[in-house]
């Protein structure tokens, strides 16, 4: 399918239960958004088909939940999504937790394979819960 017109956006709070719902519903993805992320989807009419989320910790930010609608993957959705939110990772240290394949894709806005020793205690808990559910995701700094 392609997709002709889409909207980038902000999403406000009081629309975060959308984006929960897109989540669940669209890509099986189990996080929720909470009052102090920042969300940005992708809309085609009036549907969510691609979100993600920045989650401020301390003095840093965490880009968490990207995920496309399986029907418009494929047509360079997820990268202009992340590059729509390249600006904002880029104003303080960002890191992400993506999945090894995606070391690439992460790439494009310079994010960096890094050791789990550079990451903060949070992240760095993150990290082994999910390599212990057998998640084969790797530690990332912008």
């Amino acid at each position: 399918m392609h997709v002709c017109r889409c909207c980038l956006c902000r999403v406000r709070f009081s629309a975060v239960f959308q984006v929960d719902r897109f989540y669940v519903e669209k890509t099986g993805y189990s996080g929720c958004t909470n009052k102090d992320d920042r969300v940005f989807v992708v809309r085609t009419n009036l549907e969510i088909i691609a979100a993600v989320r920045s989650e401020a910790i301390a003095d840093y930010l965490v880009l968490r939940g990207l995920y496309l609608a399986k029907m418009y993957q494929g047509q360079n959705i997820g990268t202009r999504l992340l590059e729509y939110i390249e600006p904002v990772l880029k104003r303080q240290l960002s890191y992400c937790l993506p999945y090894d394949y995606l070391i690439g894709f992460y790439g494009k806005i310079g994010f960096k394979k890094v050791d789990e020793l550079e990451l903060p205690v949070i992240l760095l808990e993150r990290l082994q819960k999910y390599l212990n559910q057998n998640k084969p995701v790797v530690a990332m700094k912008l």
